[in-house]
């Protein structure tokens, strides 16, 4: 499959932030930039538990379900079901940054001038305008957190921390950690594993387990979809299972990984480094309305989601060659 010449672009649209300045993230303890605080969630580690979605990542994973958790800044999202196309927001906008796309049939922020200044996302009469990214305070994380406390023991459940990438805003992710046991609750990261050891060393001293993504074995390939090479993720692989418990988990995408001889290899990898558990999660296309609504290009168009017998068929196969290890099929 042909790549998106601008897919990978490194413009504005990616690094400028709304006040002109380019900058790095704001990585400090008391403060992080936070896409959403998910309750009751079931997928992101065993009971019932309270997500925390950090934004920024690395990545630019191509299938990617949460693309508004790529940048390190607030931007605004645009949602198409909600829009009835009244063009409040192109009038509003004292930049006058907002084009209406005919073809598309959404308003088009041109980010390079916009000052999240959030005139068109107050005014717009629907909703159908968003801000995505909210700097918060420690303390009301922690807060959110502890409103479902009976929760996390009665289901043994917890605090998951995700993303985007929470490695990127390490310091404040220790922190958090660190309170979340104090409070007797149980604590994972849902991780690309993208980072200096150093930086996945500390925060592994007070999580109880990492969901650890294995996208594909070879680094050219996993360059070609992700925008980064692997090595720095197959190195702390093993050190992270030495350290805590592990869960690999592999996103099967259509003529990316899905190959039998990969498949195969990445779970003889999680067996070999000691993961309790490998799951296969199939490929949705649950993101392509973000792409969408960040006015980013969506490549992978031909693709069909992933259809669970496939799923089933590699589980079965692994299960016939490795015999010992903990499997699972998801979405």
């Amino acid at each position: 499959m042909k790549i998106n010449g601008d897919f990978f672009r490194s413009d504005s649209i990616w690094r400028r932030c709304f006040n002109q300045k380019e900058i790095e993230l704001n990585n400090t303890e008391e403060t992080a930039l936070i896409t959403n605080i998910q309750k009751y969630s079931l997928q992101d580690g065993p009971g019932i538990r309270t997500s925390v979605f950090f934004k920024g990542c690395p990545l630019r994973c191509r299938w990617c379900s949460n693309p508004e958790g790529w940048n390190s800044y607030p931007e605004i999202i645009h949602d198409k079901l909600l829009c009835v196309q009244c063009r409040t927001c192109i009038n509003i906008c004292p930049l006058e940054c907002i084009l209406f796309d005919e073809a598309s049939g959404r308003p088009c922020i041109d980010t390079s001038v916009c000052d999240l200044c959030l005139k068109c996302v107050e005014t717009c009469p629907k909703g159908a305008l968003k801000v995505i990214g909210e700097y918060m305070h420690l303390d009301d994380v922690m807060t959110k957190i502890m409103q479902d406390e009976i929760f996390y023991h009665k289901s043994g459940g917890g605090v998951t921390l995700s993303g985007g990438e929470v490695l990127l805003q390490n310091k404040f992710a220790v922190k958090l950690l660190k309170l979340c046991k104090q409070e007797y609750i149980s604590t994972a990261i849902d991780t690309t594993g993208y980072a200096d050891w150093s930086v996945l060393e500390e925060l592994i001293k007070y999580t109880d387990l990492v969901l650890y993504d294995i996208k594909h074995l070879d680094s050219k390939k996993h360059k070609e979809w992700t925008g980064v090479g692997n090595e720095k993720i197959l190195e702390n692989a093993p050190k992270v299972a030495k350290a805590t418990r592990i869960w690999i988990r592999i996103p099967v995408i259509p003529s990316f990984n899905d190959d039998k001889e990969n498949i195969l290899k990445t779970a003889e990898f999680a067996y070999e480094i000691g993961a309790e558990k490998l799951t296969l999660l199939g490929y949705h296309e649950l993101g392509k309305m973000k792409f969408e609504g960040l006015n980013r290009p969506y490549s992978l168009t031909k693709l069909s989601p992933t259809k669970e017998t496939v799923l089933q068929e590699l589980k079965k196969m692994i299960e016939t060659r490795i015999p010992g290890l903990n499997l699972s099929v998801g979405f």
